[in-house]
């Protein structure tokens, strides 16, 4: 009797511990603790400084119809013709040359928001187009705000800009798709500005201008009259709009580009700080009804801007914004994914022109250099 019954014991301990063995993992895996926290940031995460944002290819599956008056596939090719794929390293090293290098030969670390990064010509074609939905002016009336109008009918005339335009990449492709009044870079890093000049000097002139039309004075670079061939061994060209490129910061509250109606900005690596100082800068020299496009962040939606130390008739007060819309796309520099945030300005301090630079500072014009610390 004992026997049995300790061979029954040795049963049950046997079933228990082979039962144990099935279905122990899964009740762990069930209770198993996310070491993903959720944020309610608007980014979940940001790529570190070592980590390239790279873009291995383009938007493999678009759908061919931006709504401009270039075919998807010209486009493609022509800045493909332009920024090879085959030297994205070397643009990578050029940007490092002054926004990586510099810093640590100082032992700093490099501000994330100098890594370079090239954006997905696809999702920017498709956020120029719906934005476009978005834009109105205080002056337009309700009849013209509602009438049905394209994209193109919408951006002509308009002033486009790119803040952290690097090589110029998108300032040339916005200057494709839309008939602006002119495309705007502005880049902070001197190497791959002028990266973005020379790259400008290979399009061609266009068939009414026996030049480029194109100026350098200050640091800047313009052109009015220019297209680009779509493809290495193809007669097709793209005519572009008037492009202007310029070596400067945001954070100088002279660098002009308050008369834009659209800004983007690929600020995926940018921090809190620094997307603070670009709502501020935004509110000191932009109208309202311009729009502004932030990759991943959203902008803080308004504040209070002090009176310049050194110019203190500069206009100062409150800004505000307004958040319209968020878009996610392909973006393969980003790990696959990108979200678009689109902001419209309602309250602003910018008249559309540029304020002239005080002669003399008292600082040595640190307001005018790159800073990752907000204003206090």
């Amino acid at each position: 009797m004992r026997t049995s019954s300790r061979t029954s014991r040795r049963i049950v301990v046997f079933v228990i511990a082979v039962l144990s063995l099935i279905f122990l993992p899964i009740v762990l895996h069930a209770f198993q603790v996310d070491n993903k926290i959720e944020s309610h940031h608007s980014l979940p995460y940001r790529p570190a400084l070592g980590q390239r944002l790279r873009i291995h290819s383009e938007n493999t599956t678009p759908d061919r119809s931006l709504s401009g008056s270039i075919n998807h596939n010209d486009l493609v090719h022509a800045l493909e013709n332009m920024y090879p794929s085959t030297a994205l390293d070397q643009r990578i090293a050029l940007s490092r040359k002054d926004g990586y290098w510099p810093y640590i030969q100082k032992g700093e670390d490099p501000p994330q928001a100098l890594v370079y990064g090239e954006f997905d010509l696809q999702f920017f074609g498709e956020i120029l187009e719906r934005a476009a939905l978005h834009y109105t002016k205080p002056q337009d009336s309700v009849t013209t705000t509602k009438k049905i109008a394209t994209a193109s009918e919408i951006w002509q005339g308009k002033v486009f800009c790119d803040l952290g335009s690097g090589t110029g990449r998108l300032v040339l492709a916005a200057a494709a798709l839309y008939p602006w009044k002119v495309c705007r870079g502005i880049e902070l890093l001197e190497g791959i500005h002028h990266e973005a000049v020379e790259t400008l000097r290979k399009c061609s002139p266009s068939e009414d201008s026996p030049d480029l039309n194109d100026s350098i004075q200050n640091n800047q670079f313009s052109t009015s009259s220019a297209h680009m061939v779509a493809g290495s061994s193809s007669s097709r060209s793209i005519p572009l709009s008037p492009i202007e490129l310029r070596c400067g910061s945001f954070n100088d509250p002279y660098e002009f580009y308050g008369d834009a109606d659209l800004i983007f900005v690929f600020s995926t690596c940018m921090d809190t700080h620094v997307l603070i100082n670009l709502a501020r800068s935004i509110g000191r020299q932009c109208q309202p009804g311009c729009l502004v496009l932030t990759t991943e962040y959203k902008l803080p939606l308004g504040g209070k801007l002090e009176p310049l130390e050194d110019d203190p008739e500069y206009p100062s007060g409150e800004y505000a914004l307004e958040l319209v819309e968020s878009i996610t796309g392909t973006n393969q520099a980003t790990g696959g994914e990108s979200t678009v945030h689109i902001h419209r300005v309602t309250k602003a301090l910018g008249n559309g022109s540029p304020r002239p630079r005080p002669q003399l500072t008292n600082r040595g014009d640190p307001i005018y250099q790159f800073s990752s610390r907000s204003e206090v």
